[in-house]
C-alpha cells in the first residue's frame, strides 16, 4: 500500500510541474505579445516624428527659396 501512496505523490508532483510549465509558457506568450505591441507603437511614433521633421524641413526650404527670390529680385530691381 505504501508503494501506491508514493506513486500518487509523484503523480501530483508531475502535475504540479506540468502546470507550472504551462503557466510559464502562457506568461512568455503574453510578454512576447506585449513586446510586439510596444514595438509597433514605437514604429508608428518614429514614422510620425519623421513625417513632422520632413514637413518642417520642407517648410524651411520653401521659406529659404522665397527669401532668396525676394533678395535676388530686390537686388536686381535696385541695380545691384
Amino acid at each position: 500500500m505504501s508503494g501506491k501512496g508514493g506513486g500518487k505523490v509523484y503523480f501530483i508532483l508531475y502535475l504540479a510541474v506540468l502546470l507550472e510549465l504551462l503557466i510559464i509558457i502562457v506568461e512568455r506568450d503574453d510578454a512576447e505579445e506585449e513586446l510586439k505591441r510596444e514595438k509597433d507603437a514605437l514604429a508608428r511614433k518614429n514614422k510620425r516624428i519623421q513625417l513632422i521633421a520632413e514637413t518642417i524641413i520642407n517648410a524651411l526650404r520653401g521659406l529659404m527659396s522665397q527669401h532668396l527670390f525676394i533678395l535676388t529680385g530686390a537686388s536686381r530691381g535696385m541695380g545691384l
